[in-house]
């Protein structure tokens, strides 16, 4: 595991193993996780103490920054039924015979 981002004083800080591909890292810097939500494999969100952080692949950067929020991934997961559901269309130039290509 990869503990170089934590605290110097750390009892686990270790600084040879910086950035070693295929090592586990702690993305919260030793910080504590207050609550976690993972509906699907590759999006989740959790609170530390001072913040909320979002993760979601294949989802904009702005949309997961300006319209996602930890109570949406917690709704989403426990089924809440008064959550929205959108589509977009993503029209780009490809050799593929479908141009365009909806996105859940």
């Amino acid at each position: 595991m990869d503990t170089a981002n934590l605290p110097r004083d750390h009892p686990c800080y270790i600084a040879e193993r910086i950035k070693i591909p295929g090592l586990f890292s702690d993305e919260t810097n030793g910080c504590i996780m207050r609550e976690f939500c993972a509906p699907r494999a590759k999006s989740y969100s959790y609170i530390l103490e001072d913040k909320e952080k979002i993760k979601a692949k294949g989802i904009r950067g702005h949309v997961v920054r300006n319209h996602m929020t930890f109570q949406d991934h917690k709704r989403c997961l426990f089924g809440d039924p008064s959550l929205e559901v959108t589509t977009s269309l993503s029209v780009h130039s490809s050799t593929n015979l479908r141009p365009s290509n909806p996105i859940n």
